[in-house]
Protein backbone atom coordinates (compact mmCIF):
# COMPACT_ATOMS: atom_id res chain seq x y z
CA UNK A 1 0.00 0.00 0.00
CA UNK A 2 3.06 2.18 1.06
CA UNK A 3 4.20 1.82 -2.66
CA UNK A 4 1.19 2.81 -3.76
CA UNK A 5 0.81 5.66 -2.20
CA UNK A 6 4.73 6.89 -3.42
CA UNK A 7 3.75 6.43 -6.62
CA UNK A 8 0.68 8.71 -6.46
CA UNK A 9 2.96 11.36 -5.11
CA UNK A 10 5.42 10.87 -8.04
CA UNK A 11 2.41 11.03 -10.67
CA UNK A 12 0.93 14.11 -8.82
CA UNK A 13 4.73 15.77 -9.37
CA UNK A 14 5.39 14.61 -12.56
CA UNK A 15 2.45 14.80 -15.03
CA UNK A 16 0.48 17.35 -16.24
CA UNK A 17 -2.18 18.88 -13.84
CA UNK A 18 -5.13 18.31 -16.22
CA UNK A 19 -4.05 14.59 -16.60
CA UNK A 20 -3.85 14.39 -12.44
CA UNK A 21 -7.12 16.25 -12.84
CA UNK A 22 -8.49 13.75 -14.75
CA UNK A 23 -7.38 10.87 -12.38
CA UNK A 24 -8.23 12.65 -9.05
CA UNK A 25 -11.79 10.87 -7.85
CA UNK A 26 -9.53 7.72 -8.52
CA UNK A 27 -6.60 8.74 -6.46
CA UNK A 28 -8.04 9.56 -3.74
CA UNK A 29 -10.12 6.93 -3.52
CA UNK A 30 -8.19 4.28 -4.01
CA UNK A 31 -5.62 5.42 -1.36
CA UNK A 32 -8.76 7.02 1.46
CA UNK A 33 -10.32 3.19 0.92
CA UNK A 34 -7.91 1.24 3.33
CA UNK A 35 -9.36 -2.52 3.74
CA UNK A 36 -8.22 -2.56 7.55
CA UNK A 37 -7.67 -0.29 10.60
CA UNK A 38 -4.03 -1.69 10.99
CA UNK A 39 -3.06 -0.66 7.56
CA UNK A 40 -4.90 2.68 7.80
CA UNK A 41 -2.53 3.28 10.91
CA UNK A 42 0.53 2.29 9.22
CA UNK A 43 0.12 4.60 5.92
CA UNK A 44 -1.06 7.67 7.44
CA UNK A 45 1.15 9.74 7.43
CA UNK A 46 1.94 8.78 3.72
CA UNK A 47 -1.36 9.40 3.27
CA UNK A 48 -1.44 13.16 4.59
CA UNK A 49 1.50 13.52 2.35
CA UNK A 50 -0.21 12.52 -0.42
CA UNK A 51 -3.52 14.94 0.16
CA UNK A 52 -1.16 17.77 1.08
CA UNK A 53 0.77 17.86 -2.21
CA UNK A 54 -3.17 17.18 -4.25
CA UNK A 55 -4.12 20.55 -1.96
CA UNK A 56 -1.15 22.79 -2.58
CA UNK A 57 -1.70 21.69 -6.22
CA UNK A 58 -5.42 21.77 -6.44
CA UNK A 59 -6.97 23.81 -3.93
CA UNK A 60 -9.27 22.22 -1.01
CA UNK A 61 -12.37 22.96 -2.96
CA UNK A 62 -11.37 20.42 -5.80
CA UNK A 63 -10.29 17.62 -3.38
CA UNK A 64 -12.82 17.56 -0.93
CA UNK A 65 -15.57 15.97 -2.76
CA UNK A 66 -13.22 12.67 -2.92
CA UNK A 67 -12.50 12.38 0.41
CA UNK A 68 -14.72 10.18 3.00
CA UNK A 69 -16.54 12.06 5.53
CA UNK A 70 -14.77 10.24 8.35
CA UNK A 71 -11.09 11.57 7.06
CA UNK A 72 -12.75 14.77 6.53
CA UNK A 73 -10.75 15.65 9.50
CA UNK A 74 -7.26 15.36 7.86
CA UNK A 75 -8.50 17.91 4.92
CA UNK A 76 -9.27 20.57 7.84
CA UNK A 77 -5.73 20.48 9.75
CA UNK A 78 -4.02 20.33 6.06
CA UNK A 79 -5.85 23.84 5.26
CA UNK A 80 -6.00 25.22 8.60
CA UNK A 81 -2.15 24.10 8.91
CA UNK A 82 -1.31 26.17 5.23
CA UNK A 83 -3.52 29.09 6.32
CA UNK A 84 -1.47 29.60 9.62
CA UNK A 85 1.74 28.95 7.89
CA UNK A 86 0.59 31.62 4.78
CA UNK A 87 -0.25 33.66 8.25
CA UNK A 88 3.53 33.48 9.79
CA UNK A 89 5.14 34.20 6.35
CA UNK A 90 2.67 37.30 6.02
CA UNK A 91 4.09 38.59 9.17
CA UNK A 92 7.63 37.93 8.97
CA UNK A 93 7.58 39.93 5.41
CA UNK A 94 5.66 42.66 6.98
CA UNK A 95 7.67 42.81 10.16
CA UNK A 96 11.11 42.88 7.90
CA UNK A 97 9.39 45.40 5.53
CA UNK A 98 9.45 47.73 8.80
CA UNK A 99 12.81 46.97 10.38
CA UNK A 100 13.83 48.51 6.86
Amino acid sequence: MRAIITLCKVAVVAFPPATVASLLPSILRGVMATPSATLRTQTRSAVKLLVLKLHRKFGAEAVAPYIPAEDAALLKGIVKAAARKGRKKHAARSAAAHAM
